[in-house]
This record gives structure tokens, C-alpha cells and sequence, in this order.
């Protein structure tokens, strides 16, 4: 629990003060439930995770729920609050402002470049 009121993902590195390393991101807004799923299960497979949070508030419930029956327990679902995104947020910011979150490279993506665009704009520091 940390001394917080709200439950963090289970070995969450940003609130037990460990660095972050973000070595990827996908946009899939929009995409057929199906679609969606199959995607995820493809990501796991190709970075051959052995466990991975998802979100499973609202409509991420039933998507977790699907993921767990074909992955079994590799998905930890997690259902956000407002205190716990909130709180999550202050801790990214934290691990902004102490250099404990990486950022990958630009790349080609369009996915990049609206990250970049959007890090740049808002004043994070990141150049």
C-alpha cells in the first residue's frame, strides 16, 4: 500500500521508487473487440511477457475477463478509481521530475510522433 490510500498494480515500479522504461506504445482506439484482443494476446506473446497488468474499468472489464480465460494468470486486471489514477499520475510525475522514467527514442511511428508532440507541448522537458 505504500502509506497511500489506494492499491497500486501489483509491482508497479513507479511507486515502489524504481525507474521506468518505456520501450513501446500502441494507439488501437476504435478497433473491433475482437480485433483488440487478438492484438494484446500478440504483444504478450512477442515480448514474451510473463505477466502484465490491464486496465479493467468500465469496458476494459470484459476485455480482461476474455484475456484471462486464454492467458490464464499472466493478466492482472486492475480497476482504476479516481484516487488511483490520480495518485498514479503524481507518481509518474515524480519519476519525471527525478529522471526515473525513459522515454524510447523517436521512431516513425505515428504513435511517436503524437507522444513527442504532445510531451513537447505540454512542457515536460522532454527534447
Amino acid at each position: 500500500m505504500n502509506g497511500s490510500p489506494w492499491q497500486s498494480p501489483p509491482n508497479c515500479p513507479v511507486s515502489k521508487g524504481r525507474g521506468l522504461r518505456i520501450v513501446n506504445h500502441d494507439s488501437w482506439t476504435g478497433l473491433p473487440y475482437t480485433v483488440l484482443l487478438h492484438k494484446i494476446a500478440d504483444v504478450a506473446k512477442g515480448w514474451d511477457l510473463k505477466r502484465f497488468v490491464a486496465g479493467a474499468t468500465g469496458l476494459g472489464g470484459p476485455l480482461c475477463s476474455s484475456l484471462k480465460q486464454s492467458m490464464g494468470h499472466r493478466i492482472i486486471s486492475f480497476v482504476f478509481t479516481t484516487s488511483s489514477k490520480s495518485n498514479l499520475g503524481y507518481e509518474l510525475l515524480a519519476a519525471v521530475g527525478t529522471g526515473r522514467l525513459h522515454l524510447y527514442s523517436r521512431d516513425a511511428s505515428p504513435e511517436s510522433d503524437e507522444c513527442w508532440q504532445e510531451l513537447e507541448s505540454d512542457g515536460f522537458g522532454f527534447d
